[in-house]
């Protein structure tokens, strides 16, 4: 869906419209008419534009609209309508009429609606639609079918809805589905069967508690999103789930029950981008990631977990040029953390307990050039940066750096410390640790 809207916005035609169409208290620049956040209770009019054949993106969002009336848009080329977050129950028949060959996206997503309106099915070209977040507790099947052979993207889910939509399976050409707020534990294996172009997946604040073995015949699938889906465990994700998934390019899990990370990544060739984001993960087993599973994978993020060691599986990812490691109970990087990781450019190991940095760390990591070490119990400067050939800059920025000679006394043995940008500030004394290195390290 967001892809259709950046889309629109980019061809967006560069010239000033020579009049606003829309009514005073609105704004227009180039073709879009801006009437949001103004408390409207209705759709205002609009007027004809001075050429009648230009398309208009409005943006009627966040005020109090109830109803769009027939010919809300009449005197208008509507190509993309965005009217979410309003108090709308009732969209009439003929609402978008006018606009039936050039409405392109429609957001009608935060408002009452309990089903999918008619006026709806009457847009020829639609091909973006987002209706999640109303009491619609079915979707209705004849308004999907009028508009199947254009729509690609479409996002839906309520709490009102404690079944899955089997009406979305005539919507053969979606390459988009997000499912928000959707209450129901378990979507049916066979959901995903008819969507042979499905590209992207979002689940997002669910109470799904599996991911239906369909989605792994999903062979065009590039980017898989599930977020705030706290059913989902380890044992929701089949070995098999993504197996056939040679596509897939991102994924990102965020906000789930999930304490061991399953292996469900090793036939993933095209991933480059995997971020796992406040699940209370616990172990990474060796065999979760094979030594180069994917060519292209070059950025990881590993946020608010339960790790409490460095996961050898992680020695793995030789590809691998950013990795952000932040928050969890880690206390000590040991000599063969990260050994082979020869292509890591960026490494953010923040917002831990870490205390504790092995004189012989970071081994084999020749590429490595920025590191930050930031919000960790260290109280010295690491002497493994001297196993840094490449590094660049050194963060320690919120840590306890005591800047004493007997503790940073190593330093004047560092060939490269003075090409090293080092940010932070001693503990004990009022200075910055570079400074102390630079100023105060000559006298010891």
């Amino acid at each position: 869906m967001g892809i259709v809207i950046l889309i629109m916005f980019f061809f967006l035609p560069l010239m000033k419209c020579d009049s606003c169409p829309g009514p005073p208290q609105c704004t227009c620049q180039y073709n879009i008419i801006y009437c949001n956040y103004l408390n409207l209770t209705d759709v205002p009019e609009f007027t004809k534009p001075d050429n009648e054949n230009m398309t208009w993106d409005i943006e009627l969002h966040n005020n109090n609209i109830k109803r769009i009336q027939n010919g809300a848009f009449k005197n208008l080329k509507l190509e993309m309508l965005l009217i979410f977050a309003n108090e709308i129950e009732v969209v009439e028949e003929d609402a978008f009429s006018g606009s039936e060959d050039t409405l392109y996206v429609l957001h009608l997503y935060n408002n009452k609606l309990t089903s999918v309106p008619s006026a709806v099915g009457k847009m020829r070209k639609l091909m973006g639609l987002d209706i999640h977040n109303n009491p619609i507790s079915t979707i209705r099947e004849d308004v999907l079918r009028n508009v199947s052979s254009t729509l690609s993207g479409i996002m839906f889910g309520d709490t009102a809805m404690k079944s899955w939509p089997n009406s979305i399976n005539v919507l053969s050409n979606l390459d988009s589905i997000t499912i928000v707020n959707l209450n129901i534990s378990k979507i049916p294996d066979d959901a995903f069967a008819y969507f042979c172009n499905l590209s992207s997946f979002e689940m997002i604040s669910t109470n799904v508690s599996s991911i239906p073995t369909s989605l792994s015949d999903r062979s065009l699938l590039e980017d898989v999103l599930l977020v705030d889906n706290p059913m989902l465990t380890t044992e929701s994700f089949e070995p098999e789930t993504f197996t056939k998934l040679s596509r897939l390019m991102r994924m990102t899990i965020m906000n789930s029950s999930i304490t061991i990370l399953p292996n469900i990544f090793n036939k993933l060739n095209k991933l480059f981008m995997l971020q796992l984001e406040n699940n209370p993960i616990t172990s990474i087993p060796d065999h979760v990631f094979h030594l180069n599973f994917s060519t292209n994978f070059w950025f990881m993020t590993l946020k608010n977990t339960s790790l409490v060691n460095i996961p050898k599986a992680l020695s793995n990812l030789t590809t691998l040029t950013r990795l952000d490691f932040m928050i969890s109970l880690i206390t000590e990087i040991q000599d063969t953390d990260f050994s082979k990781m020869d292509k890591l450019v960026r490494m953010y190991f923040t917002n831990s307990p870490l205390h504790t940095v092995s004189d012989n760390a970071f081994h084999g990591l020749k590429s490595l050039k920025y590191l930050t070490l930031d919000n960790t119990h260290l109280t010295a400067v690491p002497k493994a940066m001297m196993n840094l050939p490449s590094l660049s800059e050194l963060s320690l920025s919120n840590t306890k750096i005591v800047c004493t000679c007997n503790n940073l006394g190593w330093i004047k043995q560092w060939p490269r410390h003075s090409e090293v940008e080092i940010y932070g500030s001693c503990y004990n004394i009022r200075m910055t640790i570079a400074l102390f290195i630079y100023k105060e390290l000559p006298k010891c």
